[in-house]
């Protein structure tokens, strides 16, 4: 099933540019590369968030400068 969807000029210039690059045959190929790499490999970053807790005991208050 194809569908229209409404994009800004600037953001069908940068769809056409990415296809040229790539050799898609399609834009729907394009979306969905795109779509794919946003939700491939979540990034870790604070992951540790409030680890802190858990080892603020785990060194000596001397050894600290």
């Amino acid at each position: 099933m194809t569908t229209s969807i409404q994009v800004e000029e600037s953001t069908v210039e940068m769809l056409k540019t990415l296809k040229s690059e790539t050799k898609a045959k399609s834009y729907d190929q394009i979306i969905v590369k795109l779509v794919g790499e946003r939700h491939r490999g979540k990034s870790m970053f604070g992951f540790l968030k409030g680890v802190e807790d858990l080892t603020k005991d785990l060194r000596d208050e001397t050894d600290r400068i």
